[in-house]
């Protein structure tokens, strides 16, 4: 069972999310809080006092707490660029695994099956906030005869894209196929949510000035911890 101030924090994030509160909105006070959650003053306290060091909410003893950043927002239309290199979060990674294996690495919109197998380095990742909260579990498959030293490297700040430009001979262009999915159990339990719930999937290719993918990366954002919009180009 989480902590008291944790179930609060938890809540009043969620709210924001869900866009219940929006920017600049007031809180419910701390007594109300109190009351909801029916706890003593001290996780309230603490729960807000996160928020506000996060820089999700100010707090003010005269106009009460109110809402200074709905979270994390990702534009959609930058990874549909050919242009540019992954929705990439920020924040931290941190490594669920990391291995060597046999995989397919087919052109965008093809099968897996239809691909020939070859040596990949699978690396598994979960991006968090600064409060510990997943945003996004990310697999990539990359191809170890470009990079043949990446589970040597320092995997929990690497940016695959940049990190494979450093390492390619020639351009590479990054695709990205968009798609929504019901969240099967390994994802569930990583992004702490429930078998089931609705998550947005993003698939990213990456490939050479040959046509060659070298990189299959596949990111699943948590369904109220990240917004995920589309600005328009003027």
């Amino acid at each position: 069972m989480s902590p008291k101030y944790k179930e609060v924090r938890d809540w009043v994030l969620t709210q924001i999310r869900l866009g219940n509160y929006a920017l600049g909105d007031t809180l419910p006070t701390e007594r109300e809080l109190m009351k909801r959650f029916n706890v003593s003053r001290n996780p309230v306290q603490k729960a807000m006092t996160e928020l506000a060091a996060s820089g999700y909410v100010v707090r003010n003893r005269r106009q009460g707490t109110t809402v200074a950043s709905t979270g994390m927002k990702i534009d959609l239309f930058k990874p549909l660029s050919s242009e540019v290199g992954a929705a990439e979060v920020g924040h931290t990674h941190q490594v669920v695994s990391a291995k060597a294996c046999e995989a397919s690495l087919p052109h965008p919109g093809g099968r897996l099956s239809e691909a020939k197998t070859r040596p990949v380095a699978e690396i598994e990742r979960i991006k968090i906030d600064d409060l510990g909260r997943p945003l996004v579990y990310e697999r990539a498959l990359i191809d170890l005869s470009v990079a043949p030293n990446i589970l040597n490297e320092h995997l929990e700040d690497m940016v695959t894209f940049s990190y494979l430009k450093s390492k390619s001979k020639s351009d590479l262009v990054a695709r990205t196929e968009v798609t929504a999915k019901l969240a099967m159990e390994k994802i569930a339990k990583l992004l702490e949510i429930e078998v089931g719930d609705a998550v947005i999937q993003t698939r990213r290719y990456i490939e050479n000035s040959s046509g060659s993918t070298i990189e299959l990366s596949e990111y699943y954002f948590h369904p109220y911890y990240v917004h995920l919009e589309v600005n328009q180009i003027g």
